[in-house]
């Protein structure tokens, strides 16, 4: 949208911009030489990227806050713990465990589950709307699932076997990143290489949820 408003303040640079641009499209086409087929692979890419920002503009914007993960959390966190604990029986105890898909795409750090057994996995996440799932050896007593990206954000169920004492709610509250919601379920953002690093909205969950 800042792209198209630019490109119309300045019409008068961009209009013959866009005009040279078609006729050079159009004379790369019917052209034949060198320098015009090297051309064409230039304007077919220009034809690719505007594509796949029209199709980027389009998608359905994905947005997330403790508010969402709460609903999302009561929908759906019996079947959270489920699934962990169906994915730890596979696992063994030494192994990290990190699996992640979004876009048609998987990204796991170690081979194991077998192929089948992931795409088990995949079925089980898209039936809960996550998108992931973090399993640590030396964090036995939780795990995360990984609920939903924002930009290069990552939001995220940590759940724990046992009830939280006073002391550890205290300090998971202190971390800018992390919000206790019950005495076993902990909101967790990740911030990504740029945008927000802390828990956005925090201060105004906690204090609506204290009003309750």
């Amino acid at each position: 949208m800042l792209f198209v408003m630019i490109a119309g303040l300045f019409f008068y640079i961009t209009i013959p911009i866009i005009g040279c641009w078609l006729y050079s499209f159009y004379q790369s086409i019917f052209r034949r030489t060198k320098t015009d087929i090297v051309l064409l692979y230039f304007h077919i890419a220009d034809v690719l990227l505007v594509g796949l920002m029209i199709y980027m503009a389009l998608r359905p914007a994905v947005n997330c806050d403790a508010y969402i993960m709460e609903d999302h959390y009561n929908k759906y966190g019996s079947e959270m713990r489920s699934l962990i604990k169906s994915t730890r029986v596979v696992l063994s105890d030494s192994v990290y465990f990190s699996v992640e898909f979004e876009d048609g795409k998987c990204r796991c750090d170690v081979d194991a589950l077998s192929p089948d057994q992931l795409k088990a996995l995949r079925r089980s996440l898209d039936d809960i709307d996550c998108i992931g799932l973090d399993i640590r050896p030396g964090q036995a007593d939780h795990a995360n699932v990984r609920f939903r990206r924002v930009g290069m954000g990552l939001y995220s169920f940590e759940l724990h076997d046992r009830p939280l004492t006073r002391e550890q709610r205290d300090s998971i509250n202190d971390d800018y990143r992390m919000i206790v919601y019950d005495d076993s379920t902990v909101f967790v953002y990740g911030g990504g290489v740029w945008g927000p690093q802390t828990f956005v909205g925090k201060e105004e969950y906690i204090e609506k949820r204290l009003k309750r």
